[in-house]
């Protein structure tokens, strides 16, 4: 992997980082799926559809709680 594409993968994760950290897990998945794209190596994919995942379980719990309630 060159090191444009680790700095952007790097860059993505981070910003999906902060915005999971907050609460925004939709614009997280947006940069999970971004870095998905640019990465190279099945290592760095993996983490990121790991990221991707949790954003997509905190949004289907997040779903749930407004269905129940």
């Amino acid at each position: 992997m060159n090191d444009f594409v680790l700095s952007t993968c790097a860059q993505l994760k981070e910003k999906g980082n902060k915005h999971f950290a907050v609460g925004e897990f939709e614009e997280a998945i947006k940069c999970y799926t971004d870095a998905l794209n640019v990465a190279e190596n099945d290592e760095e994919k993996l983490i990121f559809y790991k990221n991707r995942a949790a954003c997509y379980l905190k949004l289907v719990s997040r779903q749930a709680l407004l269905v129940l309630c």
